[in-house]
């Protein structure tokens, strides 16, 4: 299954951890081989991996323009 647009996003951060964001080095990367699982940058700290481990309904998404 390929999502090339997906219109819908799921928050894989939280507040206190903004890994692959701004001061980091800006990557988050999705696997080739594996539907659901990202890897995210942590300034220095290794590599954050995140699954979707559940089926996600639209109510748990962030829509965006």
């Amino acid at each position: 299954m390929v999502a090339l647009m997906p219109t819908t996003w799921i928050r894989i951060n939280d507040d206190l951890h903004q890994f692959g964001g701004l001061g980091n080095a800006h990557i988050v990367s999705g696997d080739m081989n594996e539907y659901g699982r990202v890897y995210m940058s942590t300034v220095g700290r290794g590599v954050v991996t995140g699954t979707l481990s559940v089926s996600v309904s639209s109510s748990h998404t962030q829509s965006i323009a």
